[in-house]
């Protein structure tokens, strides 16, 4: 399995050896497929960006996607506490079954008040905010998630669903809080970058596969002629974890 530059929707692809990964004995194809590109964008939020450690609020936005169902799973490898935003409460469910010890629906309300009175639960009153923001919606959560972020804490934006251009920026916040924000991608990245990046969750990540410790999360599997369909349910905002082309299918 590979780190693709593009060219996935094909029975073959030229790829860099530098990303190519061993597929666990426990796991299918389909199931090798799910894992490259959200379990290594959830890797590089997480540890090579975020800096997670053990006991850390990390704030999933997101939290049944692909990147989002993977990033649950990682939170509790390393013993760091994932809270996710999503759009329903099946996604909701789907999120406490992978190991999210919280969750909000964005879609009844703002999430922030709710967040913050769980923290103060958990950590006994020792805290009332996340350490870390891993953010794929942009505009229409920046808001709450200054907010929400405690001293020292940091801001990964990654994707921008929820529009571009913010209203206001109360850059107080930042500078009083300390807080690292940070804009990343993926797909521009160079081959040694990349290549480091499966280096370590080979090491940090992948074994736990064959353990059973985690597990790739799949929404559904398509053939390749059915590649609308597919598009069509993760613009609807349908799925949780990631859909699968299958391009042997035909």
């Amino acid at each position: 399995m590979c780190l693709l530059t593009g060219g996935g929707y094909a029975q073959f692809a030229a790829v860099p050896y530098q990303t190519c990964m061993p597929v666990p004995e426990s796991l299918n194809m389909a199931e090798a497929a799910a894992i490259p590109e959200t379990w290594l964008t959830g890797y590089q939020l997480l540890h090579q960006i975020a800096g997670v450690k053990k006991g850390d609020y990390v704030l999933v936005h997101a939290g049944a996607s692909g990147v989002g169902s993977a990033v649950i799973q990682m939170c509790d490898l390393v013993g760091a506490k994932a809270i996710v935003t999503v759009g329903s409460q099946e996604k909701l469910v789907h999120c406490a079954k992978l190991g999210a010890v919280f969750g909000s629906n964005y879609k009844v309300g703002p999430f922030e008040k709710e967040i913050k009175k769980f923290i103060q639960h958990d950590s006994n009153g020792l805290k009332a905010n996340v350490d870390i923001v891993l953010d794929c919606v942009g505009a229409s959560h920046a808001e709450q998630n200054i907010n929400l972020l405690g001293l020292d804490s940091k801001w990964v934006v990654y994707g921008l669903m929820g529009g571009r251009v913010m209203d206001k920026l109360n850059m107080g916040l930042i500078l009083g809080k300390r807080i690292t924000m940070t804009g990343t991608t993926l797909r521009a990245r160079t081959i040694d970058y990349k290549g480091a990046l499966v280096e370590g969750f080979s090491r940090d990540v992948l074994p736990h596969f064959n353990a059973g410790t985690i597990k790739p999360v799949i929404d559904s599997v398509l053939p390749l002629k059915d590649v609308a369909e597919a598009h069509k349910r993760m613009e609807a905002n349908l799925n949780k974890g990631k859909i699968v082309l299958d391009c042997q299918a035909e």
